[in-house]
């Protein structure tokens, strides 16, 4: 069994750092993720940062760390996450443009399908932001998704407190069982 008090200690020790990534990836291009389970990390679980080309397939993710975002895709072009399970406290899969990057850099072409997802606390199913540090956002498809639970946050949102334009969003056969607060949250702070 995981020791509770160790694992505790582990995410306070972690976010006295300011965060630890799971499985953190920088500036790679034709990367593949498949068939992995990950299992109470001590933040967020998989960064795919400044990355071309990358295929996140049939992977777990389960959590329940206080900022334990699922997939943090960050400055990633042409990004496919298919047939897998999203269980967190924070997050499931967020588009963002974070860090000291050149706004010129971008996130786009990302394609997400067959998953299913569980949100608890707080946080949001798919989320585009906070951080949108860049001049564009595009082209992000959501297609044949389950949410499962959606407890504090929204099942989709757009949280813009940057400079970015976000256009070409797709939406298509998203399944909701349970949304506790939101379906939609779109705002520009």
């Amino acid at each position: 069994g995981i020791d509770n008090k160790a694992y505790m200690q582990q995410s306070a020790n972690a976010k006295n750092k300011g965060g630890e990534k799971f499985i953190d990836l920088r500036d790679a291009a034709n990367v593949t993720l498949s068939g992995i389970t990950l299992i109470r990390p001590v933040g967020w679980q998989v960064v795919p940062r400044g990355v071309t080309n990358m295929l996140i397939d049939n992977i777990h993710l389960i959590s329940d760390y206080p900022s334990d975002d699922g997939i943090d895709i960050v400055y990633t072009q042409n990004l496919t996450i298919k047939n897998s399970f999203l269980r967190t406290k924070d997050d499931n899969i967020v588009v963002k443009c974070l860090y000291n990057e050149s706004p010129k850099q971008t996130t786009k072409n990302i394609y997400v399908e067959n998953c299913v997802l569980w949100n608890a606390v707080w946080g949001n199913n798919l989320e585009i932001g906070f951080e949108l540090r860049s001049d564009t956002v595009q082209n992000i498809v959501f297609k044949n998704i389950d949410v499962i639970h959606c407890e504090g946050g929204a099942v989709f949102s757009i949280h813009n407190t940057d400079f970015a334009v976000v256009n070409q969003i797709t939406l298509e056969d998203i399944r909701v069982e349970d949304a506790r607060q939101k379906l939609f949250d779109i705002s520009i702070f």
